[in-house]
């Protein structure tokens, strides 16, 4: 008997520990198919720009939030392999390719890949198998040490070669040490005073170390990881191997184990954290945003968006509840209940019919936990089954009352009495509200009165669409109600919405969960709301979704128990503390810049000051604000500063400017992320040069010109027998001197664009719409065909030849019995327009 008592209390026990490492992070996998080169993946390294960088066995690969650039030989590397990167002082980038065995390097503003000049100098030095642990790079000498590197190697700027700690007369021994900073190994054992630390070791590829600090020393080899701690050594013991290890931003040491996942340790070997069971874990970043970023050895790489988010679960959850302890009670999809206790989930019932219709709910008056399961309604702490009864949905509130409802009937648990409900819509809740039953149903709010069942009038048509929640708060007199397209309706003195025009992330709510007078969250298939109510009736809204780290949008039910949100999730139940929603309202972008910048299409250097001619004034800037957690969120401002005082809004990366007047410019830029926008702005100056016949030396020809044409005509008097053929060679000429003068002002995709009037060919109606084709490109606006021609400031030049066409009579190049040729275009001429076609002079 006790053999078997002890049995089954280790059963017990490894259930509880299996249940209890059944929280984990909500991780993104980005593989080959995200476009990444490999999914062998060495190390990682955000730049000075916000890049994120990869070194992979199939080239180098930068991450801006939105996509994969990838580099390989085709872009200046001497090889594919590049196991590290060993970032500089001085901004340089330094890595290393295996096969090449070749060293080369890149600026934080990326320009481009340089090779080490001395690279056939190092080959040397080299065995086939030599694995560069360690490059630091001071007053232009090189400092290489690592695997099969025999001591330390140092190169001058000159390509002279000196070697340390490599010893000749001593037995070999395989050690290792670092040296201001550069980690070597070499074959010998020695006592030189000089190094941080000495340690003898088995021969192993995977050795490597670094310095945390004077007092700090870190080594890995093998299955261990040693640390020198002023004078106490602390040893790191597995039966995983190594692979990566690296200084936290927090202080505190990762550890990366081939198919051991990855593990935070601090500096006295104290196990802080686990990550990724089973993954071969290579090395891990925090980026400026705090995500954590893990590269793997085979499975390419992981991306926490917020640690503090963590899911239990992988079950659908349907309802939560909490006790006055503190436990909270879960309900699942597939009929089964559970309990969150001290870290553990317990399985309290197992559902025989798997029916979804499962709920929790907890009954202040009694202390007990009611749940709705397999048809029937139970204690889910003693078991005991109160009514078999098909149900929707549990409600409890104060005043000793506690109800179940379906279609037809509502149940009083407490006197296991029943209420005929005498309506057609479905019940999908019901609360005591100032004394009265309010019943949510499919086709509006209804109360009961006594024995009847009435449908509340209200001038507001909020009340009767389809609603599926309520929850009351009994202080302020106000019940906040679940909507399905009118968002969260308030119904109280005044009767109001909450919308996705306020903010919501979308207008049907699933749940509503009152935290106290002024918090209420809303829970959608579109994420979890949090609505703050402020004392002068306005109200703002701050919303989680999978972007901020959740493992589902789709959001089933939210309970608060001490400082942490639990929710109830399609795929398990996710829980973060509080403070998440707070950093949220302060979150900003920490990194922006000019991407490139083109001119008609044709990229130019960004670098250099731009001069531009006339017909190079189709400007396009490429900019790129860093977010791995918001990038979809990013909007960027922007303005032309010398015509625009206000600025303008996108969160397109491309702004364009498509037909500029001749001038001097300044653009100007900056990212914003929920209002809170970067204080680093972007500026660019350029210039438009004038055409040559806007300058003034053009001006002053023309001025001499007239001037001698106006003196030749009255000195010899050629033209006075025909004066009609002076005014049109004058009016001509005045044309063609001011033809680009006249511009048309249209809004076209959310943009206001200049076009000239003399490069319009024909407009072309759509119905209320209007083509405005040019030779270059085609311009819609919002337009009636017969208000055009008032809009120009030349309509004198446009004729109308058909019901849907008004043509530039300039344009024209050919004409014919019912046609014309405009730009080799053949437009028909209605039949009602032919007399027209004589006003066109070719």
């Amino acid at each position: 008997m006790l053999f078997h008592k002890n049995f089954c209390l280790v059963l017990l026990l490894i259930f509880y520990c299996f249940l209890s490492k059944a929280q984990s992070y909500v991780y993104q996998n980005f593989s080959i198919d995200d476009g990444l080169p490999s999914s062998e993946v060495y190390d990682v390294y955000q730049d000075k720009l916000g890049y994120v960088w990869f070194a992979t066995d199939k080239g180098l690969s930068r991450y801006n939030g939105y996509e994969f650039k990838n580099y390989t030989v085709e872009d200046g590397l001497p090889g594919n392999t590049i196991l590290k990167f060993y970032p500089q002082k001085n901004g340089q980038v330094w890595c290393y390719d295996f096969h090449s065995q070749k060293l080369f390097y890149f600026n934080e503003i990326f320009d481009g890949f340089y090779s080490y000049e001395h690279n056939d100098i190092l080959k040397k030095q080299l065995y086939k198998s030599s694995i560069i642990k360690s490059v630091r790079i001071t007053e232009g000498k090189l400092h290489i040490g690592g695997y099969r590197v025999n001591g330390l190697i140092v190169i001058d700027k000159n390509g002279n070669l000196n070697s340390k700690y490599v010893g000749t007369d001593v037995k070999p021994i395989k050690t290792f040490g670092i040296e201001k900073g550069t980690f070597f190994s070499t074959q010998y054992l020695l006592t030189d005073t000089d190094l941080h630390s000495i340690k003898r070791i088995l021969p192993a590829h995977n050795i490597h170390g670094f310095l945390v600090n004077d007092h700090i020393h870190v080594f890995m080899a093998n299955h261990e990881v040693y640390i020198q701690n002023n004078q106490t050594n602390y040893l790191i013991k597995t039966k995983k191997s190594p692979i990566g290890i690296k200084q936290t931003k927090q202080g505190s040491l990762f550890v990366g184990y081939r198919h051991g996942g990855a593990k935070l340790y601090d500096f006295q070997g104290n196990l802080l954290n686990t990550f990724l069971p089973n993954k071969s874990v290579s090395n891990f970043l925090i980026d400026h945003e705090g995500g954590y970023w893990f590269t793997t050895i085979n499975s390419g790489v992981f991306y926490v968006k917020n640690i503090g988010i963590k899911n239990y679960t992988t079950s659908k959850i349907t309802s939560l509840t909490k006790n006055k302890d503190n436990d909270l009670f879960i309900g699942f999809y597939n009929g089964n209940i559970a309990r969150k206790k001290h870290h553990i989930i317990e399985n309290l019932y197992t559902s025989k019919l798997k029916f979804p219709s499962t709920a929790v709910e907890y009954d202040m008056n009694t202390d007990r936990v009611y749940g709705l399961s397999d048809n029937k309604i139970m204690d889910v702490l003693t078991k005991e089954v109160f009514v078999a009864l098909y149900a929707n949905n549990l409600s409890f509130t104060k005043h000793k009352r506690a109800f179940a409802f379906n279609r037809s009937v509502i149940f009083n648990i407490h006197d296991s009495t029943e209420i005929p409900v005498n309506i057609v819509p479905s019940i999908q809740d019901l609360v005591w509200f100032k004394d009265k039953m309010l019943l949510a149903t499919s086709e509006g709010l209804f109360v009961k009165k006594q024995d009847s069942i009435l449908k509340i009038k209200s001038e507001s048509e909020k009340l009767n669409v389809r609603l599926d929640n309520i929850a009351v708060n009994e202080k302020t007199n106000t019940a906040y109600i679940a909507s399905q397209g009118l968002g969260v309706i308030v119904y109280s003195d005044t009767i109001f919405n909450i919308s996705k025009k306020n903010g919501l992330t979308s207008n049907s709510i699933n749940e509503v969960y009152v935290e106290n007078d002024s918090v209420v969250w809303a829970c959608t298939n579109s994420g979890l709301n949090k609505i703050i109510f402020h004392k002068d009736a306005t109200s703002s809204i701050i919303t989680l979704t999978k972007d901020d780290g959740l493992v589902s949008n789709e959001i089933e039910d939210v309970e608060i128990v001490s400082d942490t949100i639990w929710i109830g999730t399609a795929k398990g139940l996710c829980f973060f503390p509080s403070r998440i929603v707070e950093q949220k309202e302060v979150m900003g972008v920490d990194y922006i810049s000019l991407n490139s910048l083109s001119v008609k299409g044709k990229r130019k250097d960004s670098n250099n000051r731009l001069r531009l001619s006339y017909g190079e004034n189709d400007i396009s800037f490429r900019l790129q604000a860093i977010s791995f957690k918001h990038s979809e969120d990013v909007v960027y401002k922007y303005r032309l500063k010398e015509i625009d005082q206000s600025w303008k809004e996108t969160k397109n990366r491309t702004i364009t400017f498509p037909s500029l007047e001749p001038g001097r410019y300044t653009f100007e830029a900056k990212a914003c992320l929920f209002n809170n926008c970067n204080d680093k702005v972007i500026t660019k100056e350029f210039i438009i040069i004038p055409p040559f016949w806007q300058t003034s030396w053009f001006y002053l020809i023309c001025v001499l010109l007239c001037i001698g044409l106006v003196y030749i005509f009255f000195k010899i008097r050629v033209l006075t027998y025909n004066k009609d053929v002076t005014r049109e060679l004058i009016r001509l000429m005045i044309k063609y001197l001011k033809r680009n003068e006249k511009n048309l002002l249209v809004r076209s995709n959310g943009q206001d664009i200049k076009i000239g009037t003399h490069k319009i060919l024909y407009v072309k109606s759509q119905g209320n719409y209007l083509d405005i084709v040019t030779k270059d490109q085609t311009f819609t606006i919002r337009c009636k065909i017969s208000d055009f021609v008032n809009k120009t400031p030349d309509p004198l030049e446009y004729l109308r030849i058909h019901k849907s066409y008004i043509i530039r009579i300039d344009q024209v190049s050919a004409k014919g019995r019912n046609w014309v040729v405009i730009n080799e275009e053949n437009i028909g001429v209605g039949k009602t327009y032919l007399a027209e076609l004589k006003n066109i002079k070719l």
